[in-house]
């Protein structure tokens, strides 16, 4: 009996770290996803779309259905250390579910566009410098973008324009021209790297620690006013990022003088 009994706590063992181990493969991935995109190492493509958001919710959740199994054949073989160590392991794993689960949500309230802008008529244009920086498989910031009809419903088929207009309140241009070196400081200040500037216009680019992701900026000083617009490089959901990114710029070019 008692050769059967520290078999059992062997077995319960080896199944418990095998639970342990395989959770961390989706947080794993999901990590050098990141990093790999933020050195360009893989595209967006390729580290956000396939690994990160195809591949490992899978992972995590086959993670977490052989963790709850485990925990409970531990449990009955060894309810006192293996037992434990598949609890963690069912943790992880659920935590990581959890987040894939927030992060659908958040993306189905969030309107799928990439760009923000304080004037689409006539519409603000990135400089061919700015666009040269952009990859082939990178958005193309277009002059009167719609979203398209497989959108959901909500969304199918409207203008960039109009969803701007009812998401991201206070996207309002600035009254009066401000000039183009305090605009580009206020740029540097708030994290941007200023990549154009001229008398009338100053171009900017930023990006999230996570994947690297950027955004370009465009601030156009013209006709008594200062307008700026902001889209996404990569076509991945920016969550209403730009739009936020857009109203701390224009609370901070508001006031210059």
């Amino acid at each position: 009996m008692a050769e059967v009994s520290e078999g059992r706590r062997l077995l319960a063992r080896r199944m418990a770290l095998f639970a342990l181990l395989f959770s961390l493969i989706a947080p794993l991935l999901i990590f050098f996803a990141a990093v790999l995109t933020k050195m360009d190492v893989v595209g967006a493509e390729i580290g956000f779309h396939l690994l990160t958001v195809s591949i490992a919710p899978k992972l995590a959740i086959l993670g977490l259905a052989s963790a709850v199994l485990i925990l409970l054949l531990t449990l009955f073989l060894c309810p006192t250390r293996a037992g434990w160590v598949a609890f963690g392991a069912a943790v992880l794993s659920g935590l990581t579910v959890g987040g894939f689960a927030l992060y659908q949500s958040v993306l189905l309230a969030s309107p799928p566009v990439y760009d923000v802008a304080t004037r689409w008529t006539p519409a603000l244009t990135f400089s061919r410098d700015s666009l040269a920086q952009r990859r082939r498989a990178d958005v193309r910031p277009e002059d009167a973008p719609f979203v398209p009809k497989t959108a959901p419903l909500q969304w199918s088929g409207r203008s960039v324009a109009d969803i701007n207009t009812e998401t991201c309140p206070g996207l309002l241009p600035v009254e009066g021209m401000k000039n183009h070196h305090k605009v580009a400081e206020v740029l540097k200040a708030e994290g941007w790297t200023v990549t154009g500037r001229s008398p009338w216009r100053v171009e900017g680019r930023t990006e999230t620690f996570w994947f690297g992701l950027s955004s370009d900026v465009v601030i156009e000083m013209r006709d008594g006013q200062t307008n700026l617009r902001i889209t996404s490089v990569e076509a991945v959901p920016d969550l209403g990022r730009n739009c936020r990114l857009a109203l701390k710029l224009l609370s901070q070019i508001r006031p210059l003088r």
